[in-house]
C-alpha cells in the first residue's frame, strides 16, 4: 500500500481536465473562507468531491462554489471569523 502501484485488476483513468476547472485544497479555502483542515474534512466526510490528478487531488471549482451558495450550515466551527 502507498507504493503508487495500481491494484490487481484496476487500470488507472487517463483524463484530460481543464485547468481552469479545478483548484487545490489551499484555493478552496481561500474561495470559501474557511482554514485548509476544513476542506480536508469536508473531503473526508465525503461533502467536497476531489479529482486526483498526478498524484495530487484536487477540487471542482462548481463544488466550491455550491458549497459556498450553501453556507456555514454543519460546519460552522471551520468557518473563520471575520
Amino acid at each position: 500500500m502507498g507504493s503508487g502501484a495500481p491494484l490487481p485488476g484496476v487500470r488507472r483513468l487517463m483524463v484530460r481536465i481543464d485547468a481552469g476547472s479545478y483548484v487545490t485544497y489551499a484555493d478552496a479555502a481561500r474561495r470559501l473562507n474557511v482554514s485548509r483542515s476544513c476542506v480536508w474534512k469536508l473531503v473526508r466526510l465525503g461533502r467536497l468531491p476531489t479529482v486526483e490528478v498526478h498524484g495530487r487531488r484536487y477540487v471542482p471549482i462548481a463544488a466550491v462554489v455550491e458549497r459556498s451558495l450553501k453556507g456555514r450550515g454543519e460546519h460552522e466551527r471551520c468557518w473563520r471569523r471575520r
